[in-house]
């Protein structure tokens, strides 16, 4: 008797077979990347508002030194700092996964944009210490994207570079055309990311080995990525000899 697996169905008449398995397998892996991103989203929620809580607490009853209420001020505005970029980096995540970032899609001049988000983080890379650099090539680098979304990339890989930089060390910032693409590297003088956070450092929550817990949310990677990949581009981890480089490129504006 000849097999008739290829010709059977199922009770919704629908053909029994790989199409149904691969869609059922998309969905529970869909399901398992929700129940990772409720379970770290929790986890830093409770962590930073463990802490305000802690600082409010002690602030409120009274019983503080002056100096160390002095100091527990300064700390209120680092949480809450942190818990407005979570809230910030969820969004902006909802956001691409609804499709969003194509709907505003027009020629945009990377050099400007480079310009104008390391001209607006000198004063944060002074306070941290740290010489922030440019290199731009003369004239007009056009990729097609949303100025304002790169610009959120920019700041994201910035802001982490710095983090991870000691006082007097060294984030550069570079654009390069290539023959279809537009480059750019941020390149810091840090501690470097070790073998095995390499292939996870752009998943959600993964801060690095030794990473501050003061440092970010351990989404900024992660928003970077959504971004990015949203303008038909893509971004990495490319070699150098200190510290961290990464990459991202983009299609030129057509």
């Amino acid at each position: 008797m000849e097999n008739s697996t290829d010709s059977s169905t199922n009770q919704s008449g629908r053909p029994t077979g790989a199409p149904e398995e691969h869609s059922s397998g998309d969905a529970v892996a869909a399901s398992e990347r929700q129940r990772e991103l409720i379970v770290g989203v929790s986890h830093d929620l409770r962590g930073r508002l463990g802490s305000l809580q802690l600082v409010a607490t002690a602030l409120a009853d009274g019983i503080l030194e002056p100096d160390l209420e002095r100091e527990y001020l300064k700390q209120m505005p680092v949480h809450v700092g942190a818990l407005v970029a979570l809230v910030e980096d969820l969004f902006e995540l909802s956001r691409l996964e609804a499709g969003d970032p194509r709907s505003a899609m027009h020629p945009v001049d990377m050099h400007a944009v480079v310009r104008k988000t390391v001209e607006g983080m000198q004063m944060e890379a002074g306070m941290e210490g740290v010489t922030l650099t440019v290199d731009v090539p003369p004239g007009t680098t056009l990729a097609s994207g949303s100025a304002g979304k790169l610009e959120r990339v920019l700041r994201n890989l910035i802001e982490n570079a710095l983090h991870h930089t000691p006082r007097c060390g060294t984030v550069d910032v570079v654009v390069r055309a290539t023959a279809d693409s537009i480059e750019v590297d941020v390149t810091d003088t840090g501690t470097g990311i070790t073998e095995l956070d390499r292939d996870e450092v752009f998943e959600p929550f993964v801060r690095g080995t030794g990473a501050s817990p003061t440092g970010g949310t351990g989404l900024g990677l992660t928003v970077c990525r959504a971004i990015v990949e949203a303008h038909g581009g893509r971004i990495w981890l490319a070699e150098t000899g200190e510290g961290t480089r990464v990459r991202f490129s983009l299609p030129q504006s057509e």
